[in-house]
């Protein structure tokens, strides 16, 4: 009988371990790095082709392949100064997504999210991964990685 109360509790415990809230109990998303701010889409800004999970943009002529929207629909992006990256990903339940651009070299970037996900649940979490970070460099290349825990 011993065995069994103890098994049960075990049980449970595992269950409502499972389904608690981790240690994700900050802000759902938080940059680091050399990212200047996290974008998004503006709602002037509409869909004309499909974009990429992993995606580079260095100029206006680069988003306008992308999105319509004309001169009217500001971004708020200084291309001369800043680059636009996005990098989607996904999560369920309990989710913290950290964000960040990094130097991995000379004119080498890599953006990599730490997703930290816990719980046992249906609800998922979508990150369009928009960011705005302060490089310029026409050669720079990006790199991206996902490290979930």
């Amino acid at each position: 009988m011993k065995f069994l109360h103890l098994s049960l509790s075990i049980l449970i415990l595992g269950v409502l371990s499972a389904c608690s809230t981790c240690e994700n109990d900050g802000d759902l998303f938080e940059n680091r790095g050399l990212i200047i701010r996290s974008t998004f889409a503006p709602d002037c800004a509409k869909r004309i082709n499909p974009v990429p999970d992993e995606l580079v943009v260095r100029s206006d002529s680069a988003l306008s392949f992308y999105y319509s929207g004309g001169t009217s629909c500001n971004w708020g992006i200084d291309f001369e100064q800043e680059t636009l990256l996005r990098y989607t990903s996904n999560g369920q339940c309990n989710v913290q997504v950290i964000r960040e651009v990094r130097s991995n070299g000379e004119s080498t970037y890599l953006y990599q999210k730490n997703i930290n996900e816990c719980g046992d649940c249906n609800l998922g979490t979508f990150d369009e991964g928009w960011v705005v970070v302060d490089i310029n460099d026409e050669d720079a290349e990006f790199k991206f990685r996902t490290i979930r825990n």
